[in-house]
C-alpha cells in the first residue's frame, strides 16, 4: 500500500475513533437501568456511527474528478460540466455524495465516475436497500413493506417507491431467466456441477387476479428428496405466461439443478393436461407419477354421487379403491367406476369423465411400485408452493394486479422461495 494511502487510512481510522469515543462519552449511560434501555442506548450509538463511517470513507473516495475529460461507457470521452450533489438512501441513513459530473454527447447523457466507482445505480436507494425491499416484498403487501423497513431499519420510503423499486427487482430476474434460457438453448451454458442421485420435478397453477380477470399463474419445483423422507431443497420458478413459454424455462430450471446429469428424474404432478404436456416435451424419459392425492379427490366425486355424500356405503367403497390403489390395482378399480349403472345425466357424465382421466393415466397410477421405490406418490411440495409462493402474497382480499407487476412479483416470491437464493443483490440496479 502506497505510503500516502496508508497515512490516510490511519488519518480516517483516528478521526473515525474520535468521533466514537465522544459520542460514547456524550450518550453512553452508565448505572442502574433496564436491559431495554441498554439495548436501545447500544442501537442508537451504533447507528450514528454506522452512518459516521458510511460517510467518511464515501468521502475518502473523492470526488470522482479524472481531468476536463472522462471515459463514458460508450467509449467515447466526455466533459467535464460541474460538481452536483447526490443523496442515497443507504441502510444507515441518507448519504450526500459530491461528485464530479461529465457530458457526453454521443449519448446525450450526463455521468459521473464516481457513480461507477461506488457502484451507484440511477435510482435514489443503495443496492442493499433495494435487496431489502425485495425481501420485504416478496411476502408483504408495499403498504406493510414500507412501514416495516422504517420499523426495522429505519429506512423511510413510500409505498409507491417500495413498488417501483420491487418491480424493478423482479423484471431483472426475468431477464436474467430469459438470458439463461437463451445460453442454455445454445449449449453454451457451463456445466452443472451438482450431481443429484434422484432429483424430482413438479408443476401445478394458481388463479391470481391480473388485468381485470383470474389467471392462471403457472409455478414448477424442481427439489431433491431429504435422508428424512422430506424436502431437501426446492427451487422454483413461476409466470403469468402460457405453458409454452412456461416449458424451456422448467427446463432451464431442471438444468440448473442438475437434470441432465441425473439418470433418475421424477415427475409428480396432477392431471392438467398442459401439465403432461410440458412433462411430454421435455422430460419423456422422467419417471412420471400421478399425485395420488388427486386420483383419490376424483374417486370421492364419484363415490358421493354413486352412494351419497358422506354415506357408510360411500366411505367404505372409497376404502376399498384406496386399498387397491397402492397395491398397483387401478385395472380393478377401473373396472369397478365401469361396474356403476349410473342413472342421471350428470352422474353418466361424472362417470365417463372418471373412467377417461384413469385410463389415460393409469401407468402413472402404479402407487405400489413407486412407493417399493421409494419414490414420493404425492405433489405436496407443488401444493403448498402455490399457496406460499403465488397465494400467500398475490392472493390477499382485494388484490388486483396489472400484468407487468404481477409477472416482477411472482419473479421475486420464487426467487426469495428457492433454497439458497434469498440474495437479490445481483438483481439490484
Amino acid at each position: 500500500m502506497p505510503k500516502d494511502t496508508e497515512e490516510s487510512r490511519e488519518e480516517l481510522i483516528k478521526r473515525l475513533v474520535s468521533a466514537y469515543e465522544s459520542k460514547l462519552r456524550t450518550d453512553l449511560v452508565t448505572g442502574p437501568q433496564t436491559f431495554d434501555d441498554i439495548e436501545e442506548q447500544a442501537q442508537v450509538i451504533g447507528e450514528a456511527m454506522k452512518e459516521l463511517i458510511v460517510d467518511e470513507v464515501t468521502k475518502d473516495c473523492g470526488n470522482g474528478y479524472v481531468g476536463t475529460r472522462a471515459q463514458c461507457s460508450c467509449g467515447r470521452r466526455g466533459k467535464f460540466k460541474q460538481y452536483r450533489l447526490r443523496d442515497v438512501i443507504g441502510l444507515h441513513g441518507v448519504t450526500r455524495i459530491l461528485r464530479a459530473c461529465y457530458y457526453c454527447s454521443k449519448c446525450a447523457e450526463g455521468f459521473s465516475p464516481l457513480d461507477v466507482t461506488l457502484s451507484l445505480g440511477s435510482g435514489q436507494c443503495s443496492r442493499r436497500v433495494q435487496c431489502l425491499i425485495a425481501r420485504f416484498c416478496s411476502y408483504l403487501p408495499f403498504k406493510i413493506a414500507a412501514s416495516e423497513l422504517e420499523m426495522v431499519c429505519g429506512v423511510k420510503l413510500s409505498a409507491t417507491t417500495i413498488q417501483r423499486y420491487a418491480k424493478q427487482v423482479g423484471q431483472n430476474l426475468q431477464r436474467d431467466w430469459d438470458r439463461r434460457q437463451e445460453l442454455l438453448r445454445q449449449g453454451k451454458v457451463p456445466a452443472c456441477k451438482k450431481r443429484p442421485s434422484r432429483l424430482y420435478g413438479s408443476m401445478d397453477g394458481a388463479f391470481v387476479h391480473v388485468g381485470g380477470e383470474w389467471r392462471e399463474a403457472k409455478l414448477g419445483a424442481i427439489y431433491q428428496r431429504g435422508d428424512d423422507g422430506g424436502i431437501a431443497c426446492a427451487h422454483y420458478y413461476a409466470t403469468m405466461g402460457t405453458s409454452e413459454e412456461f416449458t424451456p424455462k422448467f427446463a432451464t430450471l431442471a438444468y440448473q439443478n442438475g437434470a441432465q446429469c441425473c439418470r433418475d428424474v421424477a415427475m409428480v404432478a396432477d392431471g392438467a393436461p398442459w401439465i403432461w404436456q410440458v412433462i411430454g416435451k421435455r422430460f419423456p424419459q422422467s419417471v412420471q407419477v400421478l399425485d395420488y392425492y388427486h386420483m383419490t379427490q376424483h374417486l370421492w366425486e364419484a363415490a358421493d354421487a354413486r352412494f351419497g355424500p358422506t354415506s357408510e356405503a360411500g366411505r367404505a367403497w372409497m376404502d376399498e379403491q384406496k386399498t387397491l390403489l397402492l397395491s398397483d390395482g387401478i385395472d380393478v378399480v377401473i373396472a369397478n367406476v365401469q361396474s356403476w349403472q349410473a342413472r342421471k345425466l350428470a352422474h353418466r357424465e361424472i362417470k365417463r369423465k372418471l373412467i377417461a382421466y384413469m385410463t389415460e393415466h393409469r401407468k402413472r397410477a402404479t402407487y405400489q411400485t413407486f412407493t417399493k421405490k421409494g419414490y414420493h406418490i404425492g405433489s405436496g411440495i407443488i401444493e403448498a408452493g402455490c399457496k406460499t409462493v403465488v397465494k400467500a402474497r398475490m392472493g390477499g382480499t382485494g388484490m388486483r394486479w396489472e400484468p407487468k407487476g404481477a409477472e416482477a412479483m411472482l419473479n421475486i416470491c420464487a426467487h426469495w422461495r428457492s433454497s439458497d437464493h434469498s440474495d437479490f443483490f445481483q438483481y439490484t440496479n
